[in-house]
């Protein structure tokens, strides 16, 4: 893994796992690991899934294991054709409308302009982490469930981590999966 050092002295590791500029996540990404290492002044993990339509910029809560998935930004590419498609073939739980009504957008208007694809920003907050258990998936006690909100652009996704979110080293480990 290579790193960038930040202005603050925080590290991005993983930086290298960035798509390529042509890919729409890529700058975002890159945007949400440099907020995030910029605010918490600490090191951020960078993950992204396979085909790079999507990933997450992730405080390192504890050193040595980059890969913790505590408290971080996700950034995701949505195209409008494969929801519907995934929709249509029983890949999603929702219909591709309702998916796009819990994403805030009018495909139809996307699409009368030449778009297909949009942009989506979730914070993401593991279940130790939370300062208040409203915000948790569910009611359980599962030490592995997280809370995960969708925000309308990555300043507002810190802004609810910094207001939700309580770093590990104030929060019980989680027990064994």
């Amino acid at each position: 893994m290579s790193g960038k050092v930040g202005s603050k002295g925080y590290t991005i590791l993983g930086e290298d796992s960035i798509p390529s500029a042509h890919h729409a996540v890529a700058p975002l990404l890159k945007a949400a690991a440099d907020v995030l290492g910029e605010s918490y002044g600490m090191d951020v993990s960078v993950r992204v899934n396979g085909d790079g339509t999507a990933g997450g910029a992730w405080l390192v809560t504890e050193p040595g294991s980059p890969l913790e998935v505590d408290v971080g930004i996700i950034v995701r590419t949505n195209s409008i054709s494969s929801i519907r498609a995934a929709a249509q073939e029983g890949h999603l739980e929702i219909t591709a409308d309702e998916r796009f009504s819990q994403d805030g957008i009018d495909p139809t208007a996307l699409a009368a302009n030449g778009f297909d694809g949009y942009m989506t920003y979730h914070a993401h907050i593991a279940r130790r982490c939370l300062k208040d258990a409203p915000f948790a998936d569910d009611a359980s006690a599962d030490p592995w469930s997280y809370a995960r909100v969708r925000k309308g652009s990555i300043s507002e996704a810190l802004e609810f981590l910094q207001d939700h979110a309580v770093l590990p080293d104030h929060a019980p480990a989680p027990g064994p999966r």
